[in-house]
């Protein structure tokens, strides 16, 4: 036999061996199952299968939230937040139905989002530090907030209504249609950046 068919040949039985210890190896796994230690299935996973689903984020109870600078929040209600001393924050459902609402914090972030069946209601948040709203909401409100830069991103339609804020500098930016109504503190207090499809106007 030539060397370059000895060669083809051991290749496909050096593959064929791979495959085979694969295939037993995930058999050994699933027959350990999750009650074996932790080690023991890390060792005979290889690092090739996880079989656990990850864990999810606690709720949180609005009541209990601070330490954030940024907000993140999605679903058909309002968002008001005002600049204040110390941290609130509390939703209210539209009237007549109960608050259906997830909460988290990450990264920085209070993150609030609404079941698709829930229409309505405000989420109001007073907090001393804001740098960065992320919005998928129809109306946003920002009253008497004090920073040095502040960040909008808008992810739907939506109004957005900016008073007596003392930002030097704005950056509102959105891919669907954002109208901006700023008063004349907010306008007087800084300089603003938009992009995308952003409209600002002063308010009356």
């Amino acid at each position: 036999m030539n060397p370059g068919k000895r060669y083809l040949r051991n290749t496909v039985f050096a593959l064929w061996g791979v495959a085979a210890s694969f295939v037993g190896l995930n058999r050994l796994y699933a027959a350990v199952g999750t009650e074996a230690p932790e080690w023991r299935r890390s060792l005979l996973s290889l690092g090739l299968r996880e079989d656990r689903q990850p864990e999810p984020k606690p709720e949180l109870d609005l009541a209990t939230a601070k330490d954030f600078s940024k907000v993140g929040v999605h679903g058909d209600f309002a968002l008001e937040i005002v600049g204040a001393a110390q941290y609130k924050v509390e939703f209210v459902p539209p009237a007549g139905t109960a608050s259906k609402f997830h909460a988290y914090q990450e990264n920085g972030y209070l993150r609030v989002n609404t079941d698709d069946d829930v229409t309505g209601g405000t989420l109001h948040i007073e907090m001393p530090t804001l740098e960065r709203i992320d919005a998928n909401v129809p109306r946003i409100t920002v009253q008497g907030v004090t920073a040095k830069e502040l960040k909008l991103y808008g992810y739907r339609d939506g109004v957005v209504t900016l008073q007596n804020n003392r930002v030097d500098s704005w950056h509102l930016s959105s891919g669907d249609a954002l109208d901006v109504r700023m008063d004349d503190a907010t306008f007087a207090a800084g300089s603003i950046k938009s992009n995308g499809n952003v409209v600002i106007r002063r308010a009356p």
